[in-house]
């Protein structure tokens, strides 16, 4: 019987407990602010942090486009200049130099030396020479020639060689092109 009075007082205390009424449980508005307080605090620096992480993101990947174009920009020149046959500089642009005397070439590798530069300006449109627009580099490149050239200078042998045929001392016609020397032609949109 003493273990049913022991349980009997147990239950009889823990209603006790629970039937006081005069007691409030909770937290105090004082506590409520400063939990406020705290948490936007935090929620603060946790954005303040991801806008500093996006903004780092997109100038690196600015950075990195502009670093992958201007690597095109350079592979698309340097493959240029690897397929040139001769490339001047700037001295080469006009036929003199400061002392009023020609230009000597160093020959291109496997070349005819020459012995001076050609004044390139002369052969440049007149848009080109503007002082806004001087360019500062030439080269020559190697580009097949369009297929209706081609078709005139076969016709030009053909009939060259009949008449030829005709009469033995006539010359031989050709293309307008000498062999060894560029031939420059650009059209208009």
């Amino acid at each position: 019987m003493k273990g049913v009075q022991a349980a009997k007082r147990q239950i009889l205390f823990l209603l006790s407990l629970c039937l006081k009424g005069g007691e409030f449980k909770g937290f105090t508005l004082l506590e409520l602010l400063v939990a406020m307080l705290i948490g936007s605090i935090i929620t603060f620096l946790m954005l303040a942090g991801v806008t500093n992480l996006m903004g780092t993101n997109q100038r690196e990947g600015a950075r990195s486009d502009t670093q992958r174009d201007a690597q095109a920009a350079i592979d698309y020149m340097s493959r240029d200049l690897r397929e040139a046959i001769y490339v001047y500089d700037g001295r080469c642009l006009s036929d003199t130099t400061a002392n009023n005397s020609r230009v000597e070439l160093e020959p291109a590798v496997g070349t005819t030396p020459a012995t001076y530069c050609s004044a390139l300006l002369n052969f440049l449109p007149a848009n080109l020479k503007a002082a806004t627009q001087l360019p500062v580099l030439a080269f020559w490149r190697v580009d097949p020639l369009p297929d209706p050239f081609k078709r005139f200078c076969e016709l030009n042998a053909k009939l060259g060689l009949r008449q030829r045929h005709q009469q033995p001392n006539l010359p031989l016609p050709r293309c307008p092109v000498l062999p060894g020397r560029p031939i420059v032609w650009w059209s208009t949109p």
